[in-house]
């Protein structure tokens, strides 16, 4: 019984790790999740605003296919403007509740790209620029 353990500790792994919803997989250069806080939210299903949410996407990703009705294809809530949802206003007065997507709202808020990072060059460094004197241990 101790030999199914492990391979139960990694099923459970696996189940919760697809339970995890990214808004990465639709909107180019977002990395948010439900793991990291964010709230998520669901193509909506009236047909006008979905099309809208589709246009959105699809400003930064031309080639973006609009997911079906079953699929679990979300955005954040960073995308959103916070007039976006309802209770926004008992948020912004403390009151701990939970915000509910407005149904006629629309993202449109796009991530900026990235900066992009040097790259370190393969180049080598000399001896006598990576050393100081005859007292290096390095050479």
């Amino acid at each position: 019984m101790s030999r199914n353990r492990p391979l139960a500790k990694l099923l459970s792994y696996r189940n919760n790790l697809m339970l995890v919803k990214r808004c990465g997989h639709v909107v180019q250069f977002c990395g948010n999740s439900s793991l990291s806080g964010h709230s998520v939210h669901e193509f909506p299903k009236h047909t006008a605003v979905r099309r809208q949410w589709i246009r959105f996407v699809q400003t930064k990703r031309a080639n973006f296919h609009p997911p079906h009705e079953k699929s679990q294809a979300v955005i954040c809530g960073s995308h959103l403007t916070p007039d976006s949802f309802e209770g926004a206003l008992m948020v912004e007065l403390g009151y701990k509740t939970k915000k509910t997507l407005k149904l006629d709202a629309v993202p449109t808020i796009n991530p900026e790209k990235p900066a992009e990072t040097p790259k370190a060059s393969g180049a080598k460094r000399s001896r006598s620029a990576a050393c100081s004197g005859n007292d290096c241990q390095q050479c």
